[in-house]
């Protein structure tokens, strides 16, 4: 996760006491609707 983090797609959660979470930002909020559209364009459609 640190490469997602360190080119600003996620960010480190502040929750004192838990463990490391994670949260998109809107690039990575952007980037996941971009993979999406990504994915639906190259799926072949079974017969």
């Amino acid at each position: 996760f640190d490469f997602l983090v360190d080119h600003g797609f996620l960010r480190v959660g502040d929750e004192s006491g838990k463990r490391k979470s994670y949260k998109l930002t809107k690039k990575g909020q952007n980037l996941l609707v971009e993979l999406q559209e990504v994915t639906e364009m190259i799926q072949v459609p079974f017969i």
